[in-house]
């Protein structure tokens, strides 16, 4: 008995000696697309000045029950804080409106008790390819962004975290260290318990992270991302590399017998060599296993806490081979006591049936089931989805854009179309600069507003503000159906704004009522790439979409739009 009791004792000691700390939490998500807008274009000089906080609107309380509810125990916010100041490099100060709603996230994070990392995923500025090695530029955006956040929140609870920047790109691993050093060493200044998120050069991989020394604060949680094969799991996704881009039907595991055969870009490329090469050995459960395993042993030698801080794989991707891929991941993630977050709910990495980009919590029927279990959540209750996507409408008016895309409304651009604050009479507004050739802007809301014209139409009305700078200013709204190609084309109905009817250099409130819009004549489809010159045949039931379009034109000035709502007489 006593030596089974020594045994024992032993055999904990052991245990004890090759495991890591735990993390509070062990599955979460990456929230995209909310504190981060990619819709204005950036400037020649690699800056974004004057970008908008677009998105702010996505989210709110009833999205965070829905992700409680869910099994998410870990978000992590990526936040474009490099182009959300008042500096067109991302030193300056952070606009208030995202300090605002940051505060808001952190109150519905705290009470439903979900960790919430702030993570400065400034993206947009410093993985450019001019910028990426550029320490000394990167210095001061870090340094603006800690010194607002840590002091901000440094009284919050244990439910708060920040991580200092997302997948660091330079090449100079001891550079990128010694910096991130500086970083710990500055939000300590002000904060002296919430845990920091910390990582490796270059772009957090995991073959980085087992070779980096840990930093000396005990408080530190270090992450990885993508453990791969990138060939795999990211397959199909328009932003990899062209090679990946094109490449589609590749299994998981590896199995000789189900090969793709290789067309467009991923044929006679480096993707096709690994896949001959090296995908027999590195596309197996094993291989991917042994990856985990090792960043479990270099976090238990260190003694420190880790997590997997992106474990994406496509919707592209064959849905059992990709199913088979998450289980891997997820169990080699359990086995080794490595938290892990799913890329987001949306987008072409998320549990969806479609890469539609989301503004609103999707439906039940959404949802690919097998993808979200795999991941270890569940869906959320009919009657949570169905507060999160209330709107309100037709009995309160919708604001489809202020500044900031209504919840449920997103927002495309092209030309020379921004989203400015250059009028001090307004905060946020839609900028039609001229001179110009082409000018655009698409509003897309919510088809649970869409859906109110079917039967509601004649009592509907569209009002903006609107601020011309010449009498000789034009433009058009135009109410689009949905584009099914030859079958179901996307008949118009318009109205022309001028600027002669209206006092010029004012901000003036025009409301439009549905009655007023004219049928078009003809319909371009972007499904079939062609014109059809045929009558109108509009439809409510497929109503889908805003166009401000806007005339070619030589003469200086602008055109100012804000406060879009659609609302009943």
């Amino acid at each position: 008995m006593k030596k089974l009791l020594i045994s024992l004792i032993l055999t904990c000691c052991m245990f004890a000696a090759f495991a890591q700390p735990s993390l509070p939490f062990s599955k979460g998500i990456n929230l995209s697309l909310y504190f981060e807008d990619w819709t204005n274009p950036m400037e020649p000089d690699g800056s974004y000045p004057n970008t908008p906080p677009l998105n702010l609107n996505r989210y709110d309380e009833a999205d965070f029950a829905c992700f409680k509810d869910m099994g998410i125990e870990v978000i992590r916010l990526v936040c474009s804080f490099d182009i959300y100041t008042d500096h067109p490099l991302g030193y300056g100060t952070i606009y208030d409106e995202v300090l605002k709603k940051l505060d808001q996230v952190c109150d519905w994070a705290e009470k439903y008790q979900i960790y919430l990392i702030i993570d400065n995923h400034n993206n947009h500025i410093y993985n450019q390819e001019r910028n990426r090695s550029n320490l000394k530029m990167l210095r001061p955006q870090l340094e603006a962004v800690w010194t607002q956040i840590a002091p901000r929140y440094k009284d919050r609870s244990e439910y708060i975290i920040y991580e200092i920047m997302n997948e660091p790109p330079s090449k100079d691993s001891g550079k990128w260290y010694k910096l991130q050093e500086e970083m710990i060493n500055l939000i300590r200044q002000y904060d002296k318990t919430h845990s920091i998120v910390v990582t490796c050069s270059p772009w957090s991989h995991l073959e980085a992270l087992v070779k980096m020394k840990p930093h000396k604060d005990e408080n530190l949680i270090y992450t990885f991302h993508n453990p791969g094969p990138e060939v795999f799991n990211l397959q199909g996704a328009a932003w990899a590399d062209p090679a990946i881009s094109d490449l589609s039907g590749l299994p998981f595991p590896y199995d000789k017998s189900r090969l793709p055969k290789l067309q467009g870009r991923t044929k006679n490329s480096w993707v096709q060599d690994y896949i001959q090469n090296q995908y027999r050995t590195e596309g197996t459960e094993k291989f991917l296993t042994q990856k985990f395993d090792t960043v479990g042993k270099w976090a238990a030698k260190n003694n420190v806490r880790v997590f997997c801080g992106e474990l994406p794989s496509t919707i592209y991707i064959n849905l059992e081979d990709r199913v088979n891929w998450i289980r891997t991941a997820v169990d080699a993630c359990k086995k080794n006591n490595i938290a892990y977050l799913s890329w987001g709910i949306g987008e072409d990495q998320g549990f969806l049936k479609t890469d539609k980009e989301i503004s609103i919590f999707p439906q039940a029927d959404d949802f690919e089931v097998a993808a979200l279990e795999a991941y270890g959540f569940k869906l959320p209750d009919s009657s949570l989805i169905e507060k999160a996507r209330e709107l309100h409408f037709p009995q309160k008016p919708y604001t489809v854009f202020d500044g900031i895309a209504g919840k449920g409304s997103t927002v495309g651009m092209w030309g020379n179309a921004k989203i400015t604050k250059g009028d001090k009479s307004q905060s946020w507004c839609f900028n039609a600069s001229y001179p110009a050739k082409e000018i655009g802007m698409k509003i897309i809301p919510s088809n649970i507003i869409t859906s109110e014209f079917k039967d509601n139409a004649d009592n509907m009305i569209i009002s903006l503000s609107v601020k011309f700078s010449t009498p000789r200013q034009v433009f058009e709204l135009i109410l689009l159906d949905s584009d099914g190609g030859e079958k179901e084309l996307p008949w118009s109905k318009s109205y022309i704004i001028k600027a002669s009817d209206y006092s010029v250099g004012d901000w003036v409130n025009i409301e439009l009522p549905i009655t007023k819009f004219s049928d078009g004549q003809g319909a371009w489809s972007d499904v079939t790439h062609e014109w059809y010159d045929l009558p109108s045949q509009f439809d409510w039931a497929r109503f889908e979409n805003l166009y401000f379009k806007f005339p070619n034109s030589t003469d200086p000035g602008s055109i100012l739009i804000d406060n879009i709502v659609i609302k009943k007489k």
